[in-house]
Protein backbone atom coordinates (compact mmCIF):
# COMPACT_ATOMS: atom_id res chain seq x y z
CA UNK A 1 0.00 0.00 0.00
CA UNK A 2 1.44 3.46 -0.94
CA UNK A 3 -0.47 6.84 0.10
CA UNK A 4 0.13 9.96 -1.78
CA UNK A 5 0.73 6.87 -4.30
CA UNK A 6 -0.10 9.15 -7.70
CA UNK A 7 2.67 11.53 -6.76
CA UNK A 8 5.96 11.87 -8.33
CA UNK A 9 7.82 10.19 -5.58
CA UNK A 10 4.48 7.43 -4.75
CA UNK A 11 4.87 6.28 -8.46
CA UNK A 12 8.86 6.19 -8.24
CA UNK A 13 9.05 4.04 -5.47
CA UNK A 14 6.04 2.01 -6.54
CA UNK A 15 8.07 1.39 -9.73
CA UNK A 16 10.83 0.37 -7.79
CA UNK A 17 8.96 -1.73 -6.22
CA UNK A 18 7.85 -3.70 -8.87
CA UNK A 19 11.38 -3.77 -10.30
CA UNK A 20 12.19 -5.39 -6.55
CA UNK A 21 9.12 -8.41 -7.58
CA UNK A 22 6.54 -7.00 -5.32
CA UNK A 23 3.32 -8.59 -6.85
CA UNK A 24 0.32 -6.22 -6.14
CA UNK A 25 0.83 -2.66 -5.57
CA UNK A 26 -2.10 -0.09 -4.29
CA UNK A 27 -1.70 3.32 -4.56
CA UNK A 28 -4.05 5.62 -2.91
CA UNK A 29 -4.71 9.03 -3.39
CA UNK A 30 -7.69 11.62 -3.66
CA UNK A 31 -7.58 12.24 -7.52
CA UNK A 32 -7.85 10.20 -10.32
CA UNK A 33 -4.63 9.74 -12.47
CA UNK A 34 -2.94 11.97 -14.63
CA UNK A 35 -2.19 10.91 -18.09
CA UNK A 36 1.69 10.83 -17.07
CA UNK A 37 0.89 8.61 -14.14
CA UNK A 38 -1.16 6.46 -16.09
CA UNK A 39 1.93 6.20 -18.58
CA UNK A 40 3.95 5.26 -14.85
CA UNK A 41 1.23 3.01 -13.51
CA UNK A 42 1.30 0.80 -17.20
CA UNK A 43 5.10 0.67 -17.00
CA UNK A 44 5.18 -0.55 -13.50
CA UNK A 45 2.28 -3.53 -14.85
CA UNK A 46 4.60 -4.18 -17.47
CA UNK A 47 7.69 -5.08 -14.99
CA UNK A 48 4.93 -7.61 -13.74
CA UNK A 49 3.33 -5.59 -11.16
CA UNK A 50 -0.63 -5.88 -10.45
CA UNK A 51 -0.92 -2.11 -10.15
CA UNK A 52 -4.61 -0.96 -7.86
CA UNK A 53 -6.03 2.74 -7.70
CA UNK A 54 -7.72 3.04 -5.01
CA UNK A 55 -9.42 6.72 -4.98
CA UNK A 56 -10.08 8.16 -1.31
CA UNK A 57 -9.00 10.49 1.73
CA UNK A 58 -6.41 8.35 3.56
CA UNK A 59 -7.87 11.18 6.57
CA UNK A 60 -11.14 9.80 6.54
CA UNK A 61 -12.70 6.42 7.98
CA UNK A 62 -12.98 3.55 6.48
CA UNK A 63 -10.53 4.75 3.52
CA UNK A 64 -7.69 2.59 5.05
CA UNK A 65 -9.44 -0.68 5.15
CA UNK A 66 -10.40 -0.73 2.00
CA UNK A 67 -7.10 -0.33 0.87
CA UNK A 68 -6.06 -3.39 2.68
CA UNK A 69 -9.40 -5.04 1.36
CA UNK A 70 -7.82 -4.30 -1.98
CA UNK A 71 -4.44 -5.72 -1.26
CA UNK A 72 -4.96 -8.60 -0.07
CA UNK A 73 -8.02 -9.11 -3.23
CA UNK A 74 -6.07 -11.72 -4.98
CA UNK A 75 -5.09 -13.89 -1.88
CA UNK A 76 -1.40 -12.50 -1.38
CA UNK A 77 -0.47 -10.80 1.90
CA UNK A 78 0.02 -7.67 2.48
CA UNK A 79 3.54 -7.25 3.00
CA UNK A 80 4.04 -3.16 3.90
CA UNK A 81 2.67 0.31 3.79
CA UNK A 82 4.28 3.35 3.05
CA UNK A 83 2.58 6.49 4.04
CA UNK A 84 3.73 9.22 2.27
CA UNK A 85 0.41 10.93 1.56
CA UNK A 86 1.06 14.65 2.44
CA UNK A 87 -0.62 18.29 2.51
CA UNK A 88 1.76 21.45 2.58
CA UNK A 89 0.33 24.97 3.58
CA UNK A 90 2.98 27.43 4.74
CA UNK A 91 2.28 29.79 7.05
CA UNK A 92 4.07 32.13 9.45
CA UNK A 93 3.26 31.77 13.20
CA UNK A 94 1.01 34.75 13.58
CA UNK A 95 -0.77 33.56 10.71
CA UNK A 96 -1.63 29.82 11.28
CA UNK A 97 -5.04 28.82 12.08
CA UNK A 98 -6.82 25.91 13.56
CA UNK A 99 -8.00 25.12 10.04
CA UNK A 100 -4.55 25.60 8.60
CA UNK A 101 -3.30 23.13 11.04
CA UNK A 102 -6.08 20.55 10.43
CA UNK A 103 -5.04 20.52 6.61
CA UNK A 104 -1.43 20.21 7.30
CA UNK A 105 -2.36 17.31 10.30
CA UNK A 106 -5.48 15.20 8.62
CA UNK A 107 -3.24 13.25 6.04
CA UNK A 108 -0.46 12.65 8.22
CA UNK A 109 -1.50 12.07 11.34
CA UNK A 110 -5.24 10.67 10.94
CA UNK A 111 -3.86 8.97 7.76
CA UNK A 112 -1.40 7.20 9.71
CA UNK A 113 -3.43 6.34 12.42
CA UNK A 114 -6.07 5.01 10.18
CA UNK A 115 -3.31 2.84 8.89
CA UNK A 116 -2.31 1.26 11.94
CA UNK A 117 -5.71 0.67 13.03
CA UNK A 118 -6.35 -1.12 9.67
CA UNK A 119 -3.50 -3.16 9.51
CA UNK A 120 -1.95 -3.93 13.28
CA UNK A 121 -3.53 -7.55 13.49
CA UNK A 122 -1.48 -8.15 10.10
CA UNK A 123 2.21 -9.81 10.19
CA UNK A 124 3.28 -6.73 8.06
CA UNK A 125 7.19 -7.08 7.45
CA UNK A 126 7.46 -3.07 7.59
CA UNK A 127 5.12 0.32 8.18
CA UNK A 128 7.13 3.30 6.90
CA UNK A 129 5.89 6.72 7.71
CA UNK A 130 7.45 9.55 5.12
CA UNK A 131 8.27 12.34 7.66
CA UNK A 132 9.72 15.91 6.92
CA UNK A 133 13.41 17.13 7.44
CA UNK A 134 11.44 20.33 8.44
CA UNK A 135 10.39 18.19 12.03
CA UNK A 136 14.50 17.71 12.05
CA UNK A 137 15.56 21.16 11.66
CA UNK A 138 12.72 23.42 11.58
CA UNK A 139 12.00 25.72 8.32
CA UNK A 140 10.65 28.97 7.73
CA UNK A 141 7.29 29.16 7.63
CA UNK A 142 6.10 25.17 8.22
CA UNK A 143 5.71 25.06 11.76
CA UNK A 144 2.42 23.44 11.39
CA UNK A 145 3.53 21.01 8.81
CA UNK A 146 6.49 20.21 10.91
CA UNK A 147 4.46 19.36 13.79
CA UNK A 148 2.40 16.85 11.45
CA UNK A 149 5.60 15.03 11.12
CA UNK A 150 6.85 15.23 14.51
CA UNK A 151 4.20 13.32 15.89
CA UNK A 152 4.82 10.73 12.78
CA UNK A 153 8.02 10.43 14.33
CA UNK A 154 6.58 9.90 17.81
CA UNK A 155 4.01 7.86 16.42
CA UNK A 156 6.63 5.42 15.21
CA UNK A 157 8.68 4.90 18.06
CA UNK A 158 5.01 4.31 20.21
CA UNK A 159 4.25 1.34 17.13
CA UNK A 160 7.69 -0.10 18.12
CA UNK A 161 6.91 -0.12 21.88
CA UNK A 162 3.54 -2.47 20.70
CA UNK A 163 5.69 -4.96 19.34
CA UNK A 164 4.89 -4.03 15.46
CA UNK A 165 7.20 -2.57 13.03
CA UNK A 166 7.61 1.02 12.14
CA UNK A 167 10.39 3.32 10.17
CA UNK A 168 10.68 7.06 10.01
CA UNK A 169 12.48 8.79 7.66
CA UNK A 170 12.83 12.33 7.84
CA UNK A 171 13.19 13.43 4.15
CA UNK A 172 14.83 16.52 2.80
CA UNK A 173 13.31 17.48 -0.77
CA UNK A 174 13.70 15.06 -3.49
CA UNK A 175 14.84 16.22 -7.03
CA UNK A 176 12.93 15.64 -9.65
CA UNK A 177 9.89 14.31 -8.12
CA UNK A 178 8.31 15.45 -5.73
CA UNK A 179 6.21 18.11 -4.50
CA UNK A 180 9.44 20.68 -3.50
CA UNK A 181 11.92 19.50 -6.26
CA UNK A 182 11.71 22.69 -8.24
CA UNK A 183 12.64 24.35 -4.84
CA UNK A 184 15.09 22.24 -3.70
CA UNK A 185 17.09 22.00 -6.64
CA UNK A 186 16.78 26.03 -6.82
CA UNK A 187 18.52 25.79 -3.44
CA UNK A 188 20.87 22.99 -4.17
CA UNK A 189 19.66 20.81 -1.65
CA UNK A 190 18.20 18.01 -3.66
CA UNK A 191 17.72 14.66 -3.26
CA UNK A 192 19.22 12.48 -6.36
CA UNK A 193 15.95 10.16 -6.66
CA UNK A 194 18.04 6.97 -7.03
CA UNK A 195 20.21 8.25 -3.97
CA UNK A 196 16.56 8.33 -2.41
CA UNK A 197 15.33 4.42 -3.61
CA UNK A 198 18.37 3.46 -2.27
CA UNK A 199 18.04 5.03 1.13
CA UNK A 200 14.62 3.88 1.43
CA UNK A 201 15.87 0.23 0.68
CA UNK A 202 18.46 0.16 2.82
CA UNK A 203 16.52 1.98 5.68
CA UNK A 204 13.76 -0.88 5.41
CA UNK A 205 16.29 -3.21 5.28
CA UNK A 206 18.12 -2.34 8.52
CA UNK A 207 14.71 -1.84 10.82
CA UNK A 208 15.94 1.67 11.65
CA UNK A 209 13.10 3.74 14.11
CA UNK A 210 14.01 6.96 12.69
CA UNK A 211 16.45 8.35 10.38
CA UNK A 212 17.07 12.06 8.76
CA UNK A 213 17.66 11.94 5.32
CA UNK A 214 19.11 15.38 3.59
CA UNK A 215 21.91 16.77 1.71
CA UNK A 216 24.36 18.08 4.69
CA UNK A 217 27.68 19.11 2.87
CA UNK A 218 27.66 22.41 1.21
CA UNK A 219 23.83 22.88 1.76
CA UNK A 220 23.48 26.81 1.74
CA UNK A 221 19.80 26.40 3.67
CA UNK A 222 21.32 24.23 6.36
CA UNK A 223 24.34 27.16 6.21
CA UNK A 224 21.48 29.09 6.71
CA UNK A 225 19.75 27.53 9.24
CA UNK A 226 23.04 27.41 11.17
CA UNK A 227 23.41 31.62 11.77
CA UNK A 228 20.62 30.62 14.29
CA UNK A 229 19.98 27.29 15.48
CA UNK A 230 23.14 25.11 17.18
CA UNK A 231 21.34 22.38 16.14
CA UNK A 232 22.08 23.03 12.34
CA UNK A 233 25.42 24.24 12.92
CA UNK A 234 26.22 20.55 14.55
CA UNK A 235 24.99 19.08 11.05
CA UNK A 236 27.35 21.77 9.06
CA UNK A 237 30.24 20.96 11.34
CA UNK A 238 29.24 17.14 10.35
CA UNK A 239 29.61 17.91 6.89
CA UNK A 240 32.61 19.84 6.90
CA UNK A 241 34.28 16.55 9.00
CA UNK A 242 33.26 14.14 6.76
CA UNK A 243 34.17 16.28 3.31
CA UNK A 244 37.47 16.43 5.17
CA UNK A 245 37.90 12.78 5.57
CA UNK A 246 36.90 12.21 2.05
Amino acid sequence: IITGGLGGLGLFLAEKMASAGAGRIVLSSRSEPSQKAQETIELIRAIGADVVVERGDIAESGTAERLVTAATATGLPLRGVLHAAAVVEDATLANITEELIERDWAPKVHGAWYLHEATKERELDWFCLFSSAAALVGSPGQGAYAAANSWLDAFTHWRRAQGLPATSVAWGAWGEIGAGSAFAEQTGDAIAPEDGAYAFEALLRHNRAYTGYAPVIGSPMLMAFAQRSPFAENFQKMGKSRAGAS
